[in-house]
């Protein structure tokens, strides 16, 4: 049986002024002192720049290392699903919300991220 996990549901966008605080809070709930975070960008489309944003603010805040789940364009389904159960926490980025879903969806991980 699977331990379950917090769920945290966050908006407000990359120029909201506590994003730091946040990210810094969510990290703390994980058991890793530098956590490891899995990033699903497919609501930015796999977006490297946007991606790179969050990475440095991430990095900033105290991981250790944060990956791109590749699920848009190159998929591979044991890298990525490698990638989830590697990270200490995964964060899903904003963007076209309802795109990112359907990717999901096409690519059956719901149930794996469930």
């Amino acid at each position: 049986m699977t331990k379950s996990a917090p769920i945290l549901l966050i908006a407000g966008g990359p120029q909201a002024e506590n994003n730091d605080i946040i990210l810094s809070a969510a990290m703390k709930l994980t058991s890793a002192q530098h956590p490891v975070i899995a990033y699903i960008g497919t609501a930015s489309n796999d977006d490297k720049p946007f991606f790179n944003m969050f990475k440095q603010r991430f990095i900033a805040a105290g991981a250790a290392d944060v990956t791109l789940v590749p699920l848009v364009r190159q998929f591979d389904r044991p890298r990525a699903e490698a990638i989830l159960k590697a990270g200490d926490l995964v964060f899903v980025s904003g963007g076209e919300v309802a795109r990112g879903m359907e990717i999901l969806k096409k690519r059956q991980l719901i149930p794996f991220l469930t």
